[in-house]
């Protein structure tokens, strides 16, 4: 949800974490990634689309995981845990490490 401002090529920084910090830590930097592509789709089109929304669910990191592998269940997670209806526009940002 959100960063629709993103632009292809942009480079960022990917971190554990930025907010919450407690006072003394510092936000540890993972990478240095670079936008790709930057567009709003239906999260539902993961479901209507099998084979993308397997794509997808190994992309965002969950091939291995027994649950959210499936498409059904991570679309259904993600509207819960971002506060959105499954029929939500999404923010899909694709990057690639430098």
């Amino acid at each position: 949800m959100g960063w629709r401002f993103l632009r292809p090529g942009e480079r960022l920084s990917a971190v554990e974490k930025s907010r919450g910090l407690a006072k003394g830590e510092s936000v540890q930097r993972l990478a240095t990634i670079r936008v790709v592509d930057v567009r709003e789709e239906r999260l539902d089109r993961m479901i209507e689309d099998w084979e993308y929304g397997v794509t997808e669910c190994r992309l965002e990191g969950f091939a291995n995981d027994e649950i959210l592998r499936n498409p059904n269940y991570f679309v259904a997670w993600f509207a819960v845990n971002h506060g959105c209806r499954q029929d939500s526009l999404v923010t899909r940002i694709e990057f690639e490490y430098e």
